[in-house]
């Protein structure tokens, strides 16, 4: 927007200047021409050269003023320089229509006075009383063509305030969105160093619709449910642990009962060899009864 306002710009001068030496040369022609028209009433000669030349800058560079092309930069055509002029518009191009209406009836008489001079006055009354319109408008356009350039300054102007305005709302976020990276990373790296070192009770905290708390968010989610699921771990050990220590017990309670059976069995045993001996005892008396039968039998027959 900048170089379109300075490339506009770049004419406003050229365009200002040429047009204020249309108020000049409004002036210049009407006193060259009411000297020619003086002298020839003297009888004195006249020389139309220079009135005639005023007159071809004025209308040249009008044309380039209203319709664009080259000007005169110069008022000596044969020496002078020429610059390219950008077509009037708006109310400009309005303006300088009312000056090129005036300008061609005005062209006609002072032509006239040049060609065939009026000694009535009649053809110079006529030009000195349409000098001031043909100078007021042309001024209207000439101050018409400052405001422009004028507002074409201001605008140039906010524009560059609006740009520096933005160049520092720019660094200022810049500013912010690098503090608040650097804070979430730092967030992050600590929550991975805490991680590395078997700490779950960490969570980042990271809040936010980027893909920085996006990361956080995963990454806090990851956390709890590690930190569940080691909960759950530690629970299922103790009860295998309880598991344990009631097998445990009831092996050793197994093992007490055996030892009881043990020496069950054992007194079963002496007992029953306690019981095998009183039995052989037994019939050892029975035998030695029934020898002593057999012998009393025999010495009786």
């Amino acid at each position: 927007a900048t170089w379109v306002v300075t490339g506009q710009q770049k004419d406003d001068g050229l365009l200002v200047n040429l047009a204020g030496r249309q108020r000049m040369l409004s002036q210049k022609m009407s006193k060259e021409i009411l000297d020619l028209h003086r002298k020839s009433l003297a009888g004195s000669g006249s020389d139309t050269a220079g009135v005639a030349n005023t007159i071809k800058v004025f209308d040249l560079t009008l044309t380039a003023l209203v319709d664009g092309g080259k000007a005169p930069l110069g008022t000596n055509l044969s020496q002078t320089e020429y610059r390219e002029c950008p077509p009037a518009q708006g109310i400009i191009r309005q303006q300088l229509d009312k000056v090129q209406q005036l300008w061609k009836a005005f062209a006609v008489r002072l032509q006239e006075e040049i060609t065939a001079p009026d000694k009535s006055g009649k053809n110079i009354d006529w030009i000195l009383a349409n000098n001031v319109p043909l100078l007021v408008e042309m001024d209207k356009a000439v101050v018409m063509m400052q405001d422009q350039s004028e507002q074409r300054v201001r605008s140039l102007l906010l524009l560059q305030i609006l740009g520096i305005a933005s160049a520092i709302l720019f660094l200022v976020f810049t500013g912010l969105t690098l503090n608040l990276f650097r804070d979430r990373m730092s967030k992050i790296n600590k929550v991975i160093g805490a991680l590395e070192k078997m700490n779950v009770s960490v969570q980042s905290g990271i809040s936010g619709n980027d893909e920085l708390s996006a990361t956080g968010k995963v990454l806090d989610a990851t956390i709890r449910s590690f930190r569940l699921t080691m909960g759950r771990t530690r629970q299922d050990s103790q009860i295998v642990e309880h598991a344990t220590a009631g097998t445990v017990a009831t092996s050793a309670e197994m093992m007490k009962d055996t030892d009881i059976l043990k020496l069950q069995s054992q007194d079963v045993a002496d007992t029953t060899d306690q019981a095998a001996s009183r039995l052989t005892e037994v019939s050892s008396v029975i035998d030695s009864l029934a020898h002593e039968t057999t012998t009393i039998s025999t010495n009786a027959a």
